[in-house]
């Protein structure tokens, strides 16, 4: 009898949880069909690092697909399970045969890692979030970050990258034009897609600007930057934000100097500097600033392209109509470069200055139009600058940048020309040159080079002008204070320069700097 009891009880347990258990699946399919017809929102992957480790999360029953390389994720890309670790990224080192010229290589080197990490949220109906971006960088750095995302086709493509050699550098070789070139071992004349200028050769990426926590996120164009520079491998970009683009300016104060709205930046590879003292061209800058003369803001910056790490840059200022109206509040500008029409469309306003090489400065009547067409206190500045940190670079058609207003009203809107400085570096014993030398007599070259200010150096009023600048500039690179600000700037990039030169080659030596200060200590004595 028990037996038949105890055999009822289960018989009725297990009715009541099958029961239970069609409610429970009833509900459940239910709920999956409610969820399956339901319309669904986008929603956006939120990215979350801690340490090297990158979790993301989206809403429940959303599906995340991402990638790590800086290309734009699909639901044919990799799905997001688990939390992943940062790794380093090496494809354009991979390719560093199209890149380099002659003995500047890339190398497969200890440098700190960073991802592009970019997801979407999927639901189950096939709704799509935005495409979220952003960087997770191995380490926290005490330097603005500057991370470069863009199509690889646009850097490597063998017709349109712009880093490569690629289809004009076989162009060159097979015109018959590079033989001597190449044989001479000079690199910095060679020809390929990398050395090509203008918007053609300009392409979109996405800029994203990491500095003490604050991030900026903007798109941009990019197009390689310099001349002799295009030869490392490391090569400089500018930066260009356009309309077209989906922003016509970044605006944030990058340089802490109040300026708060850019059209563009240049990530500098130091120029003729480049493998030794990087930022002496900026250290310079620096020197001179509160001069009569316009100078480019600058800070280090480490730069990753589609993660991978590649190098330490000057994040600087570039000159530009906006430029100008954000330092000077002038607009409807010329801006002559390197004897050329920059900004602007008044080419007669330059040939009407260029008219005074011919003409006697002594007389009063033309010495006073001069002084109308021509801020003589910029130009002695200038001059005198350029002339004691001893730049062999300076010439009437290349490093050389003036500007003025079209109309003449107050202030800065006064139509008269002056003058900006940048490219200093090729100075100041670079390259242990006898024409770099404190000992070459860089005044007569500039007078040979530059009959204007020749010409003006034949009027009292400008000498006394000039011999004021020189005293002034004398007393920026005083020895001692030389010797302190390069070696405090030197600690202070050593580090980054360790890194840059394993991934790159070249010097991160200290005692680089050790030739700049003598330099300026002789050149201090001889002036004196």
């Amino acid at each position: 009898m028990m037996k038949v009891i105890e055999k009822n009880r289960r018989v009725i347990w297990i009715t009541i949880l099958t029961v239970l258990l069609f409610l429970a699946a009833s509900c459940s399919c239910s709920y999956l069909y409610n969820l399956y017809i339901s319309e669904f929102e986008p929603v956006n992957v939120e990215i979350e690092q801690k340490g090297k480790i990158v979790t993301l999360s989206a809403a429940p029953f959303y599906r995340i697909y991402y990638t790590t390389d800086g290309s734009i994720p699909t639901q044919q890309s990799k799905r997001y399970i688990l939390p992943f670790s940062i790794k380093k990224i090496n494809v354009l080192c991979q390719h560093s045969d199209e890149i380099s010229i002659g003995n500047f290589q890339i190398y497969d080197a200890d440098v700190p890692a960073a991802n592009v990490v970019r997801a979407i949220a999927v639901a189950p109906d096939g709704t799509q979030g935005e495409v979220v971006t952003t960087t997770c960088f191995e380490r926290t750095e005490d330097i603005a970050v500057v991370s470069i995302i863009v199509d690889y086709s646009d850097l490597l493509d063998y017709d349109t990258g712009i880093l490569v050699k690629g289809r004009i550098y076989d162009e060159w070789i097979g015109s018959g034009d590079s033989s001597e070139i190449i044989e001479n071992g000079e690199f910095w004349s060679y020809e390929g897609n990398y050395t090509q200028k203008g918007r053609t050769w300009e392409r979109q990426a996405l800029i994203e600007i990491y500095d003490n926590g604050d991030k900026i996120q903007i798109p941009a164009g990019i197009r390689v930057h310099g001349g002799m520079s295009r030869m490392f491998s490391q090569r400089g970009f500018n930066i260009y934000f356009r309309e077209d683009y989906g922003a016509k300016y970044l605006d944030a104060d990058i340089f802490g100097n109040g300026i708060t709205r850019f059209k563009s930046l240049t990530l500098r590879n130091g120029g003729n500097a480049a493998d030794t003292v990087k930022y002496k061209d900026s250290w310079i800058q620096r020197r001179l600033e509160g001069m009569d003369f316009a100078v480019l803001s600058s800070r280090p910056a480490l730069v990753y392209i589609n993660g991978e790490y590649w190098g330490i840059y000057i994040l600087q200022e570039k000159y530009s109509e906006s430029y100008i109206k954000e330092h000077f509040g002038a607009e409807n500008i010329v801006m002559i470069k390197e004897n050329e029409l920059e900004e602007g469309d008044s080419i007669a306003l330059y040939e009407e200055f260029l008219g005074f090489r011919s003409k006697d400065l002594n007389d009063p009547d033309i010495w006073n139009s001069f002084k109308e067409t021509v801020d003589i206190r910029s130009m002695a500045d200038y001059f005198a600058s350029q002339i004691y940190i001893g730049n062999y670079d300076l010439h009437v058609d290349k490093n050389i940048v003036m500007w003025r207003t079209v109309e003449e009203s107050e202030g800065y809107n006064d139509g008269k020309w002056r003058f900006m400085i940048f490219d200093t570096e090729y100075s100041s014993s670079l390259y242990n040159r006898y024409t770099t030398s404190a000992e070459f007599d860089h005044f007569e070259r500039i007078e040979s080079e530059f009959p204007i200010f020749a010409k003006a150096m034949e009027v009292e009023e400008f000498r006394n002008l000039f011999d004021e600048s020189m005293r002034e500039v004398r007393s920026r690179f005083a020895p001692d204070e030389v010797e302190g600000s390069l070696n405090e700037t030197a600690s202070e990039w050593e580090k980054y320069l360790s890194e840059n030169c394993a991934k790159f080659g070249g010097d991160s030596d200290i005692s680089q700097i050790e030739p700049v200060i003598e330099y300026f200590r002789d050149r201090y004595s001889a002036a004196g």
